[in-house]
């Protein structure tokens, strides 16, 4: 899975530096649609980006945080423009740097990797055609669940329980046009989101792999989630359940 990530990560940043050159070109050409065509496109780059350090490090958010905040501190004190002593944005400049290195010394989480096996174990099976279909219990107490069934050479991805979700407010119009921005389209009675994935097994696996990834760090947020958030196994070969931790 590490490869697999830091694979995604280094196409996304070279698409990165792709977008802010193209960006950067338009303007100086005066051509502001175009700039405001990449703007949104960089946008979405950026958000996924996010998804997938996130999925790597459960603490880049926080490590961002304070990486962000040492960088405008640093750019006020080389500015000079500042209503309060220097020594203020120093203190707190030296408090971000001590609780950045703090996080940085913090190994990745042993429980986060055991998590990713339980899910590589589950999508191995299916990929095999030893297991039907299981689900990934985000929030038991809202019914919040995304189900994963193997149907002939196709994957089909639902989210069950849409009007439920609607009405106790855990899924939104934003996060309903998330969804559909990924390729889900409701059923014909509108109680399901529905996507189907079709490809070679390595690539499937992948794409799988990076949809939920999508759907736990930027459709919903991990930090909303169960902490324990575990998969289930469905049909005539249940067997019971492990736990996965986002």
């Amino acid at each position: 899975m590490d490869n697999d990530l830091q694979t995604l990560i280094q196409i996304l940043e070279e698409e990165k530096s792709n977008l802010l050159k193209l960006i950067d070109d338009s303007v100086k050409d005066q051509e502001y649609l175009f700039a405001h065509f990449h703007f949104e496109a960089l946008g979405q780059v950026n958000s996924q980006l996010q998804t997938l350090k996130n999925l790597d490090d459960e603490l880049y958010d926080e490590k961002n945080s304070r990486l962000m905040a040492i960088e405008r501190i640093r750019l006020t004190l080389d500015s000079g423009k500042y209503d309060v002593p220097r020594e203020f944005f120093e203190k707190h400049l030296e408090r971000n740097q001590k609780e950045l290195q703090k996080l940085n010394e913090i190994p990745k989480s042993l429980k986060h990797h055991i998590g990713d096996n339980v899910l590589d174990n589950h999508m191995n099976l299916l990929l095999k055609r030893k297991l039907r279909a299981f689900r990934i219990v985000l929030m038991k107490g809202d019914n919040l669940v995304i189900e994963i069934k193997r149907i002939k050479g196709t994957i089909k991805i639902t989210l069950p329980y849409v009007n439920r979700l609607i009405r106790n407010y855990t899924l939104s119009d934003e996060r309903i046009n998330k969804f559909k921005g990924l390729g889900f389209e409701f059923t014909d009675k509108g109680d399901k989101l529905i996507k189907t994935l079709t490809d070679e097994t390595d690539e499937l696996r992948l794409k799988l792999k990076t949809l939920l990834a999508i759907i736990v760090f930027e459709v919903f947020y991990f930090k909303e989630l169960d902490k324990d958030t575990y998969i289930e196994i469905l049909g005539k070969d249940r067997v019971g359940k492990g736990e996965f931790h986002p």
